[in-house]
């Protein structure tokens, strides 16, 4: 029997631009931040896709709680800032769409 294959994988060379290569599930990103050269190699962040990964999940969950209830849903949006500290907000905000100010915003329309 063949072991698991991982969730997710990444890896670089030492030698390159500083940026990894990710994969997870069938999707295949580069992931950057700091090169270890005193610059910042191409890419989404660590904390940008934790982000991201709580993002969806929340989104997941809205959408597929809506549909249990049969609620009219036809739209969700999670936005997700992680902090300096590395800690993801969870605040809601009234920041319009698209606006990177404020902690935390969950928006479902019927």
């Amino acid at each position: 029997m063949e072991p698991p294959r991982p969730q997710a994988e990444v890896a670089g060379d030492l030698d390159g631009p500083g940026t990894l290569n990710g994969r997870a599930g069938a999707s295949v990103f580069s992931i950057g931040g700091p090169d270890g050269r005193g610059g910042t190699a191409e890419g989404a962040n660590p904390y940008e896709l934790l982000s991201a990964s709580l993002a969806a999940c929340t989104a997941m969950t809205i959408r597929l709680q809506a549909r249990r209830r049969k609620i009219p849903l036809s739209h969700v949006e999670v936005a997700v800032l992680t902090t300096m500290a590395g800690m993801a907000a969870a605040t809601p905000s009234s920041a319009p769409s698209g606006s990177k100010e404020g902690l935390a915003t969950k928006r479902a329309r019927n």
